[in-house]
């Protein structure tokens, strides 16, 4: 038996390439989920394919998965997408040869047979890749985790540096500024002992002129009196 699948359009679910906003040839990558246009639109599913190196997509219209790394569809999987669809599938028998009645249950029984052990055999490859893509997409995961912490905690160690660093020259300020008004203190309290001693030192010279203009007098009366 040959099952085709009936194609469906992205457009009537609303799903759109996040990046050109195409609609037809969607992807979703089974590594992540991202969501991207397949390589004959614009090429963005395969451009993320390339740029995380998620090698396993799935085609939304046909059920298809891809895988790039090997280039090559890997299966179907349409008779689970069949059971869970409830009918989306068309089963198309071929006609029964002439003359062959007795042998075409055992043919079909074996082909049956091959056909579910060769499903059986691509399911197990495809989980084994998925889980190895699993893992190293996780591993990618803590790896950028680490790295992101590591980044945090210099971010966090510079911050708490540069606030430390702001403090300690907020208290230098604060210590400049006390300074800078015990030195005004100082410098008024000089001002008004200059301005004391200069008032001091003109009463002094006045002082002076005085005396030395009463000992002129005094010598003048004392040269009149010997005159006389």
């Amino acid at each position: 038996a040959t099952l085709a699948p009936k194609p469906t359009s992205a457009e009537g679910s609303g799903m759109s390439c996040p990046i050109c906003g195409k609609h037809e040839e969607l992807w979703v990558c089974m590594i992540c989920g991202h969501l991207g246009c397949g390589r004959y639109a614009l090429g963005h599913a395969k451009d993320h394919a390339t740029e995380g190196r998620h090698r396993f997509c799935f085609q939304l219209d046909t059920g298809r998965i891809w895988d790039y790394a090997g280039d090559v569809f890997v299966h179907r999987r349409l008779v689970q997408m069949a059971a869970a669809s409830g009918g989306l599938f068309e089963l198309a028998l071929p006609a029964p040869a002439v003359g062959s009645s007795d042998s075409a249950p055992t043919t079909s029984k074996a082909l049956s047979s091959h056909d579910e052990a060769l499903s059986m055999e691509l399911d197990a490859i495809l989980a084994s890749q998925l889980d190895h893509q699993r893992s190293l997409y996780e591993s990618q995961l803590t790896e950028l985790s680490k790295q992101h912490g590591l980044a945090a905690e210099k971010l966090k160690a510079a911050r708490e540096a540069q606030e430390e660093r702001a403090q300690s020259l907020k208290a230098e300020v604060v210590e400049v500024e006390k300074r800078r008004k015990a030195l005004e203190k100082q410098l008024t309290s000089a001002q008004k002992g200059l301005a004391a001693s200069q008032e001091q030192l003109g009463f002094a010279k006045e002082l002076n002129q005085s005396l030395l203009a009463n000992r002129r007098e005094i010598m003048a009366k004392s040269g009149s009196a010997a005159d006389g």
